[in-house]
């Protein structure tokens, strides 16, 4: 892998002056001030803000203005110790750039002192390695608030897309809401959100009150106890939220694990929560765990600094776990919950947050949600909260439109597949995917760079001042997909830049920027422009095979001799099917013996069964959509993915999310549902399948209730084996739309979970929803729509 590393800032010394004027008509019995001005070459690389420190030393009073190329500001402090050091960043800007501060002492001593540095910016390249495999994308993203009580209609369609994952409550407000998109909850005890708690005044009083909530937490949801995730406190290292001892804290963490445990014995428990990564408090969190013989089942903490922060914390916390835990393993905590990042001066800035994903999957992390800030606008008083409505910035105030932060969440959910490697400068990143079924590589990269920011726990600081970027980036800049696998000597990229909008306001689809553009693959190459991308944008690039295997135009059959290796097939339909433009049949290599005979047959003449199942309504796109696969008598050793292309115009009002891909046995006369998924952006259905046959895209009806609800095959031999119990993905089938489908352990643990989709369909590929595969046996499938319940029971042989 070629990594282009960006090149070290040149800095060239042009001197530091030091004035010192003495006060003339008194005896000054204080050390005069003095400064000095220092930058960090590493934070100036590749174009990012540099460090500017200035070193304090003796009695200061007053305000120290400070200037940085055009930018200015001061910072005020009424009383500063010896040898302070603060910290501003600044973007880096082109050529010379010229810094001076100013420090004045109590008896009116001045300090003045400064320096010139020259810049040069290096081309910016990401590359992106299309033959690799990190797994299915580990970025969990998720909420912490967001409703209270009743959400709207609008903000549960707007948010639905985002396939949260995880949501964080503060205690039960919107508990059901959150299920509804198929999230895992925490939940926090009473009190954590409270200052002026103070537990240890009364610690029977508050581990019966701990009790009484999850008692009441039970009788109001059954399952909730055993499934939530129980937080303990809320970033007890703040003194607006904790005002006990560490001691006590540690305290308050065993009482609340003793409460909770004699309501519900399998409580999962998360802390400690600091606000911060502090090493020596995690290490006395978990040695007190160890000594106490506390099972926590998750550890979480904030993130509000840099996302590159994110991969050190998690390494040292992991260190720590396995030293502590080494003698009793069973205590070691096996989850990391991040359930709060980015900070007020970055939350609203696309390109931080993919930022954030980035570093929150190369460190691993389990789930995420946002941190939620006061929001100013221009023109409008008073600030609102985030917390309470447009989630933590992904919506509008009013939760009724989208803003710039949503499009990037959005693009992360759609990013289906397996996970590339990326490399590229720390802040300009990118995460990306191959999704070989649609033969689609998807890539989400961002620019994070510029943010205000003093660092000084003790100064008052100018938070007024606008947020300030780092320069567009430089001619040359690109992003390169590598070892691009599939057979094309074309792709069409489709590329859409998130803009960057520091103040909240809706960002609608219309608002980004898109093109299309056809690019050559050349040596298995692939690359595309970065240049001009500004700082704190996001850029989404979808790329796709520009050229199909060619047939005639209008040609009713498609033969193909197989040789050994990996093929794509099209065949472009005939007007008796106007609903279907063309198919696509991608075929791996070693499917089938050299030399086979593949024949595609896509007229109006393939054989046409009533549309019979048992295992949902099925309603025919059109009497002649349809396509027959024979291959001389041969079915494939492996799986095989079959795409349509349809033309809306002929859909006659229906959701194309409704459509499914049957094939149809001759052997039971039947029609059998294949895991199918249709993106109405690119207007195509894809299923994949484990044989040929004669393939047909139907409308299904979901169900109106859960009466009929089927679950196939059963038993369900995971794979492609060619038998009667043969299949890739486990289908649920005959379901109302948004059905919520859980599976669960024998034990009661919850094993995955998903939304059937708007034709009452949905497929399991028998991974839990930690990525790893569920082992042979028999689990429990609970299916809720609408109030009602059902259990259907799986057995799964590998």
């Amino acid at each position: 892998m070629d990594l282009h590393m960006p090149q070290p800032l040149t800095f060239r010394l042009r001197g530091c002056l030091l004035a010192l004027l003495s006060a003339a008509a008194r005896q000054v019995h204080a050390d005069p001030p003095s400064c000095a001005l220092a930058v960090s070459p590493s934070q100036g690389a590749g174009g990012a803000p540099f460090s500017l420190s200035v070193d304090i030393r003796n009695d200061v009073d007053g305000v120290i203005p400070f200037s940085c190329g055009a930018h200015r500001g001061a910072v005020t402090l009424p009383s500063v110790p010896l040898q302070t050091t603060l910290v501003r960043r600044f973007p880096v800007e082109p050529g010379v750039v010229h810094c001076e501060a100013t420090v004045t002492g109590s008896a009116g001593e001045s300090a003045r002192c400064g320096f010139s540095i020259t810049t040069a910016y290096p081309v910016e390249r990401i590359t992106v390695d299309a033959n690799s495999d990190l797994g299915p994308m580990n970025v969990q993203p998720g909420f912490i608030h967001g409703f209270e009580g009743a959400a709207s209609r609008r903000a549960i369609e707007l948010i639905a897309p985002l396939k949260p994952k995880f949501w964080r409550l503060g205690g039960e407000e919107a508990y059901l809401t959150a299920l509804g998109f198929g999230a895992a909850v925490t939940t926090a005890v009473p009190g954590s959100d409270d200052p002026h708690a103070k537990p240890w005044e009364d610690w029977p009083g508050y581990e019966e009150r701990v009790r009484n909530f999850a008692r009441a937490f039970a009788a109001k949801y059954p399952s909730g106890p055993s499934s939530v995730y129980w937080s303990v406190w809320n970033e007890p290292d703040l003194a607006n939220f904790w005002s006990g001892t560490k001691p006590q804290l540690l305290e308050l963490h065993h009482r609340t694990y003793r409460a909770l445990r004699s309501v519900e014995p399998n409580a999962k428990l998360v802390g400690p929560e600091y606000a911060d990564f502090h090493e020596r408090d995690f290490r006395a969190f978990l040695e007190y765990l160890r000594d106490h013989d506390l099972k926590f089942t998750a550890v979480s903490w904030h993130e509000m600094g840099y996302p590159d922060d994110i991969p050190k914390h998690v390494a040292a916390f992991r260190a720590m776990n396995d030293e502590i835990f080494k003698d009793k393993p069973w205590l070691k905590i096996g989850r990391i919950h991040i359930n709060e990042y980015a900070g007020p001066d970055t939350s609203l800035i696309p390109g931080w947050a993919v930022g954030w994903f980035y570093h929150l999957a190369q460190a691993g992390v389990d789930w995420n949600g946002r941190a939620c800030w006061d929001v100013r606008q221009s023109g409008k008083s008073p600030d609102w909260k985030n917390c309470w409505s447009g989630f933590e910035g992904v919506l509008t105030e009013d939760d009724a439109s989208p803003q710039g932060l949503y499009w990037v969440f959005k693009a992360l959910a759609d990013m289906e597949g397996q996970r590339l490697q990326t490399a590229s400068d720390s802040r300009t990143v990118a995460l990306a995917v191959r999704d070989d079924a649609t033969r689609q590589i998807r890539v989400l990269a961002g620019r994070a760079f510029a943010k205000n920011e003093v660092v000084a726990a003790t100064l008052a600081i100018d938070v007024d001042a606008p947020i300030t970027r780092a320069p567009p980036a430089p001619a040359g800049s690109s992003l390169a997909i590598a070892n691009y696998p599939y057979p094309t000597a074309r792709v069409a990229a489709r590329i859409t830049i998130v803009p960057n909008e520091p103040e909240a306001g809706a960002v609608l689809e219309g608002d980004l920027r898109t093109i299309t553009v056809t690019l050559p693959v050349i040596g298995g190459t692939i690359t595309l422009p970065l240049e001009g991308l500004q700082d704190g944008e996001a850029y989404v690039a979808v790329i796709t095979p520009a050229e199909p295997a060619p047939v005639p135009a209008g040609a009713p059959s498609a033969v193909w001799l197989i040789a050994d290796g990996e093929a794509t097939l099209a065949s472009v339909f005939p007007n008796a099917a106007p609903q279907i433009k063309e198919i696509r049949l991608q075929v791996p290599a070693g499917s089938f013996p050299a030399g086979t005979r593949l024949e595609l047959d896509s007229g109006p003449g393939p054989r046409r069964p009533p549309p019979w199942t048992n295992q949902a309504r099925l309603t025919p796109l059109g009497p002649a959509a349809g396509v027959e696969i024979t291959a001389d008598g041969h079915q494939p050793k492996g799986l095989l993915t079959l795409t349509m292309s349809y033309d809306p115009a002929f859909l006659e009002g229906r959701d194309p999310e409704t459509i499914q891909v049957a094939s149809y046995s001759e052997g039971s006369d039947q029609w059998s549902l294949l895991p199918t998924r249709v993106d109405p952006r690119t207007m195509t259905i894809t299923a994949v399948t484990p044989h040929l046959s004669l393939f047909a895209p139907f409308f299904v009806t979901p169900a109106a209730d859960l009466a009929a609800a089927q679950v196939f095959p059963q038993p369900w031999e995971i794979g492609d084996a060619a038998s009667a119990y043969g299949a890739p993905k486990l289908t649920f089938s005959n379901l109302p739309a948004g059905a919520w489908v859980r599976v669960f352990t024998i034990l009661g643990e919850l094993l995955w979970e998903e939304l059937a989709s708007q034709a009452g369909v949905l497929h399991w590929d028998g991974h839990t929803r930690f990525g790893g595969k569920a082992a042979s046996g028999t689990y429990l499938a609970a299916i809720d729509a609408g109030g009602s319940k059902t259990i259907r029971r799986v057995v799964l042989v590998r």
